[in-house]
């Protein structure tokens, strides 16, 4: 026929609700923005390529507030599909749970002219929303090995990790180290972190010194808060069998001569016992027809150990008899014998009094004591005898060590070797070995252990370091974390040991464009890490200061550049588009910006944009009538959009 074939246009019918598809990714991290879209259909299944439609997404279960949703024409990808004609609403949730999202379809208008919502055949969707990457600063640290703990107990500290948005991580995978620092010495030693895979880490360990202990925890190099958690070791109960009994008058004395010892409690792992109360008695076992001993008494220093005092009355042999809540002490009862007058000194009885072990500050100078003894271990009170006592440092390669000096006893009758003193003082931190001699011969406990450690920080002696050789002090780019390493110091330039009872006030002070927060963390070898972010662009200056001295190598200048541009956080300047004719340009601006909302270069990416109209100001009757337009976009400079 003439005019045959005939064209016919066939248009989707009207909206479905049944038919329509919600397109969305039921799974995604917290934080991470994903797009929902709809694909309006009629009852046949055509797709209704208009955008005379209007869609919202419900705000349910708490989540944000209604969005409309914008069709576009333009393809764009959607839980691996890509999609076009169809209506879009980013989707942002940063608390990990299972949420049900409620699209629903404006189907009309009601007297008021207020659109006439209806659900989806699809809706509600489901949506699960897992914990995003891991922060190091959100991670936190709890168990029994932080708190208060006693000797010989089994403790642990769990890691708790967390995103960025502070949800509970579920899985495990990540790089923790754990480092157990005591104090006396100071030693730092490494500890297994077990990885439990449900976002939880572990560690365990049994201690048995007592003291003050430091843990430091870090992820990848970067301690958790927190970090070192500073906590006490506390002795167990006491064990006679490790007292300790120290004084000469354990041996006895000299007739009418007073005469004392002490008995120190212990538990189990050596630690000593530092409070009084305990049940520790003492009695005298004589060994003849007479009693050799009066005036016997024993008082509570209240520091864990008691003095026993006592007075020969004749010459004779006896034994202390010392219990602790009725049960022997180790080497009780004690054989001890009293004299007439003491005998000559003798190295195999005279003994260094008090530890043998003993810490200075380098520069410092201290005296160990000596305490004379005859043959019988009786103590000598009469009598100079500095003339025989000396002392010497035993070989230190390396190091000039000017000898000892032995001064006159004291009213204790204790001799003291002098270490030097003043210029010719010990400067070097190290271990140092004195030995106690008589006539030439070695007394008990020597030689002395003498630990020389850094005097207090000395700020001209301090200065910045990279945290790697070869690496900047610092970050380039805005919203990096800058690490970099305090090497402290004292005067004589030993490097100051990180101990967990003492923090150094040592402070760190930006200017420029914005304030900036950094923290300082200790660590063991004579180093300080600083930790800080700079999410504002531009220069700063750093000034680091001891105390309130400056240390060397300050003040520097950082030089912060933007990081990479966020889309999502693009600003655009409408003023121009307030009031505006039909059919006249309608002019504006966009200004890309990175996440912390510096202007940030996109290097001419691609920018588009479609103006439809708003159903929140617009009836769906007027809605239906506007065609979607396409605006003229061109990339200007630094980011700029025209």
């Amino acid at each position: 026929l003439f005019g045959s074939p005939f064209v016919l246009t066939i248009y989707a019918g009207p909206l479905d609700l049944a038919r329509s598809e919600i397109v969305y990714d039921s799974l995604v991290r917290a934080g991470v923005p994903s797009l929902l879209a709809v694909v309006a259909k009629d009852a046949f299944g055509n797709v209704r390529k208009d955008a005379t439609a209007g869609f919202f997404l419900d705000p349910a279960e708490g989540f944000g507030k209604r969005a409309p949703l914008v069709f576009s024409a333009l393809a764009r990808e959607v839980n691996k599909t890509t999609l076009a004609d169809a209506y879009f609403t980013p989707v942002l949730i940063t608390r990990s749970a299972t949420y049900s999202l409620a699209v629903r379809a404006v189907t009309g208008v009601n007297a008021a002219g207020q659109a006439i919502l209806a659900l989806l055949g699809a809706s509600p969707a489901t949506l699960m929303v897992v914990p995003s990457r891991v922060g190091t600063a959100q991670c936190t640290a709890s168990g029994s090995g932080i708190a208060s703990v006693t000797a010989g107990k089994n403790v642990s500290v769990t890691i708790q990790t967390r995103d960025y948005f502070y949800n509970k991580a579920t899985s495990g995978g990540e790089f923790f180290e754990a480092f157990l620092i005591t104090t006396d010495p100071i030693v730092r030693s490494n500890r297994t972190v077990v990885d439990l895979n449900n976002g939880r880490y572990f560690v365990s360990y049994i201690l048995t010194a007592s003291g003050v202990y430091g843990l430091e925890m870090k992820r990848a190099g970067s301690a958790i808060p927190g970090s070192p958690f500073i906590f006490t070791l506390l002795g167990a109960a006491t064990e006679p069998q490790k007292t300790i009994v120290t004084g000469a008058g354990i041996n006895g004395g000299v007739v009418n001569v007073p005469a004392q010892f002490d008995v120190t409690l212990y538990d189990a792992f050596g630690n000593r016992r530092n409070q009084g109360g305990e049940p520790v008695t003492v009695s005298t076992i004589d060994t003849g027809a007479f009693s050799v001993v009066a005036d016997l008494s024993l008082t509570d220093l209240f520091d864990g150990s008691y003095r026993i005092k006592f007075r020969g009355i004749i010459v004779g042999d006896f034994e202390f008899n010392i219990r602790w809540n009725g049960t022997a002490l180790g080497g009780s009862p004690f054989p001890a014998r009293i004299v007439l007058t003491t005998g000559i000194p003798d190295a195999t009885t005279s003994t260094i009094v008090g530890s043998n072990k003993i810490s200075i500050e380098a520069g410092k100078s201290i005296s160990v004591m000596v305490e004379l003894r005859d043959r019988y271990g009786i103590k000598i009170t009469t009598g100079q005898h500095s003339q025989i006592v000396g002392g010497q440092f035993l070989p230190s390669p390396g190091v000039k060590l000017t000898p000892p000096t032995t001064g006159l006893s004291d009213t204790d009758a204790l001799y003291p070797i002098i270490l030097p003193t003043a210029s010719s003082a010990v400067t070097q931190a190290g271990t140092y070995y004195v030995q106690i001699m008589i006539d030439g011969v070695e007394v008990r406990l020597s030689p002395a252990t003498i630990r020389v450690i850094a005097a207090s920080a000395y700020a001209p002696a301090c200065e910045p370091r990279p945290m790697t050789v070869g690496r900047s002090l610092f970050p380039v780019v805005a919203g990096a974390t800058g690490q970099f390493l305090v090497d402290v110091r004292d005067v004589y330039f030993n490097p100051v040991l990180y101990d967990p009872r003492s923090k150094l006030d040592l402070r760190n002070a930006f200017s420029g464009p914005s304030a900036v927060s950094a923290r300082v963390i200790d660590r063991l070898l004579g180093f300080s890490e600083v930790t800080y972010a700079i999410t504002r662009a531009g220069t700063y200056e750093l000034l680091i200061t001891l105390v309130t001295s400056v240390i060397s190598g300050v003040p520097f200048a950082i030089e912060v550049l933007a990081a990479p541009f966020d889309a999502s956080k693009a600003t655009a300047n409408t003023t121009a588009l307030a009031h505006v004719r039909a059919g006249d340009p309608a002019p504006f601006s966009v200004q890309c910006v990175d996440v912390y909302g510096n202007d940030a270069d996109t290097a001419g990416a691609e920018m588009t944009g479609v103006a439809t109209s708003d159903l929140q100001f617009t009836s769906a009757l007027v809605a239906q009538e506007v065609v979607p337009t396409q605006a003229s976009i061109a990339y200007a400079s630094a980011g700029l959009y025209e």
